[in-house]
């Protein structure tokens, strides 16, 4: 554990420079060096022969190229254990072609990764999907991959820095960073319909553990220009951001990209997602008032799409009641909860909202019948964090 690593850094940084200690000034530096070096025993040996020039914290401050920081050690080792990059270097060399390839394919991930995103991401005509499984087993084995939770693995960062490496020598980082941003635009697009479908607290789980993923494919794309496909990422990260009230980073990243998208459409769904991020930050309400008219500018009328058409009327509700209008707010989440019994009726949102907005209005049209209807469906809702909420909402307008 962190523990031990930090105990072991001590004792090695004590060889070097016996007054060493471990305090207030230093241990923030030594618990992160041990941190990004995975406990590696013979990392952290490496590290603390630096101290004989740097202290701790310019140890830490050059970790990003651990491998040239940490060439050395003791004259009398083996070859392969002078430095950190050669015992990695020799780990590599015993690898297959092909596992090559693949440890340096998953050094697109962030974080963990599932086996289905591997083999999405991953193969080619040099490797195909099926050959997936069976060179992760391997690279399991080798030690260079990490089981991680049911389902899912991980490198090591120290084993993923040197796999960065390896790709850029390889001349193919823009193929499978693309890769990997074209597989974590179409999970957050289909990911984004399931939730606003049902709610599932399973799917939230599923972003949630591809969180880094996600930042890494909108990064990506940001550096490389793909606006649009950067703001897909972020459209379909829109209902996981509102779950998880993940109000800041969503409007930072939308601040990214809105301007520079050219899918005009696209475009004004992401203002109206600003809207919504402003509002919960307690932003100024004319900042959010100018994300709303970019939405009603480039989107003035409900799609095609029975889903968006749900969103349309949603938004709608959404922009009136910002603007003082709850009438009008509560005539649009009645349009949005109509049609959505239609298409998926255990979507209902808009029926939450719907009743958030009647209760400060005097009897307004069909709302018994909508608080019967919203009882009826909180019966049926298979999530229990969103049953929950409708309950709350129901005792609250009863």
């Amino acid at each position: 554990g962190l523990a031990d690593a930090v105990e072991l850094f001590a004792s090695r940084a004590r060889q070097v420079d016996p007054a060493f200690v471990v305090d207030e000034n230093n241990q923030d530096a030594v618990e992160q060096i041990c941190r990004r070096l995975d406990g590696i025993p013979l990392a952290i040996e490496l590290a603390t022969a630096r101290l004989r020039v740097l202290d701790a914290h310019g140890i830490a401050d050059r970790l990003d190229d651990r491998f040239r920081l940490l060439t050395g050690g003791a004259r009398t080792a083996l070859p392969r254990q002078r430095t950190l990059a050669a015992t990695m270097d020799w780990s590599y060399d015993l690898l297959s072609d092909k596992e090559q390839s693949m440890l340096r394919r998953l050094a697109v991930f962030a974080g963990s990764f599932s086996l289905e995103a591997a083999e999405a991401v991953c193969s080619d005509e040099l490797i195909d999907g099926f050959e997936v499984l069976d060179l992760v087993e391997r690279l399991v084995s080798a030690s260079l991959v990490t089981p991680g939770e049911v389902g899912r693995f991980k490198m090591l960062e120290t084993v993923r820095q040197y796999a960065v490496d390896k790709l850029a020598e390889s001349g193919e980082v823009g193929t499978w960073r693309d890769s990997h941003a074209n597989f974590f635009e179409q999970l957050a697009s289909t990911i984004n319909q399931g939730l606003l479908r049902a709610g599932s607290d399973e799917l939230l789980a599923q972003l949630l553990a591809d969180q880094d993923n996600l930042r890494l494919a909108m990064t990506h794309s940001i550096e490389t220009g793909d606006f649009d496909r950067a703001g897909r990422i972020a459209d379909g990260c829109s209902r996981f951001w509102q779950s998880t009230s993940a109000f800041a980073e969503a409007y930072d990243w939308g601040r990214q990209i809105v301007d520079r998208v050219t899918d005009q459409a696209l475009r004004g769904w992401l203002a109206s997602h600003q809207a919504i991020w402003v509002e919960n930050l307690r932003r100024s309400h004319e900042e959010g008032r100018r994300w709303d008219a970019v939405f009603w500018e480039l989107v003035p009328g409900p799609p095609e799409d029975p889903l968006k058409r749900v969103q349309w009327w949603h938004t709608k509700g959404l922009a009136l009641h910002r603007e003082g209008r709850p009438l009008e707010a509560y005539e649009a989440y009645l349009n949005a909860e109509s049609l959505a019994s239609q298409v998926f009726p255990e979507y209902v949102v808009s029926s939450w909202m719907a009743v958030l907005v009647g209760v400060t209005l005097q009897d307004p049209p069909g709302f018994d019948g909508l608080l019967r209807r919203l009882e009826d469906s909180v019966t049926r809702e298979s999530s229990a964090t969103n049953a929950e909420a409708a309950l709350g909402l129901l005792a609250w307008a009863w």
